[in-house]
């Protein structure tokens, strides 16, 4: 493989606020880099916001801008895709949804669908010691653990949010899919009006575009266990995925799919059934939407 890709878990001081890291090492000489074919990396919307490191090489994005460094992106409410330019070794911390605001200290919905160059939300110090001090160690351990101090020095000087809605959304994840944006103001002990205030400024989007993400990723987990399984829905019986999911048929399913994803429901069930690593964002509400 081109790629050597890695999952590793945050600290244990990280945990609240961040998934996990995603470790992307090339495993091809730069003679073969430079004869091969441009991969792609596809990520459907979701709520996780991202650190990026470009420890090697460069990324693009559809615009044919080429990033360096490191760059901060917050929750998608649309498909994007960003191109491997050169195969770039790269870093991703997947922060938990509502969880970036806290560590950059910017609202939310500054960053949603955007990449942001960490210059312009970190100090100089902290994006120097994201660039440089990252690329000078010796190992992908060190490299880590300097990551672990950067992140736990800012969480460690942010204020504490009061009631925070990123809390209440990660305790509700799995009842989100069949929940209505009453329920959810219910939940919270809020208005409708102050709940959506308060979930663009933690989640960067509205209290209805997270219930409609998370039946998103509630229907995609469920579409990805039975492709795996060697049991793939036919065209046929996604009523019953749609309904699990809390969509209101298969019509509705495949409209909101086409909106999140570019894709119908069928062409996703293929692509999930081998999974691979350019598509690793996929993967991601396995870790959120499990029996609870």
């Amino acid at each position: 493989m081109a790629y050597q890709i890695l999952f590793l878990p945050p600290s244990h001081a990280l945990a609240e606020h961040v998934l996990g890291y995603v470790v992307r090492r090339r495993q091809i000489s730069d003679e073969v880099v430079a004869a091969a074919v441009v991969p792609t990396i596809i990520y459907p919307a979701n709520m996780y916001a991202a650190l990026t490191i470009v420890h090697r090489g460069h990324l693009g994005d559809p615009t044919g801008e080429v990033i360096t460094g490191a760059i901060i992106s917050g929750a998608m409410t649309q498909p994007a895709s960003r191109a491997l330019v050169d195969w770039p070794e790269t870093t991703n911390v997947l922060f938990k949804p509502g969880r970036i605001a806290e560590v950059v200290q910017v609202p939310a919905d500054e960053l949603t669908d955007r990449w942001v160059p960490v210059d312009a939300v970190l100090t100089r110090a902290d994006s120097l010691e994201l660039c440089e001090r990252m690329a000078e160690q010796p190992s992908l351990a060190r490299q880590i653990a300097v990551l672990n101090q950067l992140l736990e020095r800012r969480l460690l000087c942010a204020p504490r949010p009061r009631g925070s809605v990123a809390t209440l959304v990660e305790h509700l994840m799995h009842l989100l899919p069949m929940m209505s944006v009453h329920e959810l103001a219910q939940r919270a002990g809020l208005s409708e009006r102050q709940l959506n205030r308060r979930v663009i400024d933690a989640l960067g989007m509205s209290p209805k575009l997270v219930l409609r993400l998370a039946r998103l990723q509630l229907a995609l987990r469920q579409l990805r266990a039975l492709a795996r399984a060697g049991r793939p829905p036919s065209r046929e019986r996604f009523g019953p995925l749609a309904l699990r999911a809390g969509f209101a048929d298969t019509s509705h399913m495949a409209r909101e799919f086409r909106s999140f994803t570019g894709h119908p429901p069928e062409v996703l069930r293929e692509r999930l059934r081998v999974p691979s690593p350019n598509e690793w964002a996929y993967d991601l509400p396995e870790d959120w939407l499990g029996d609870r």
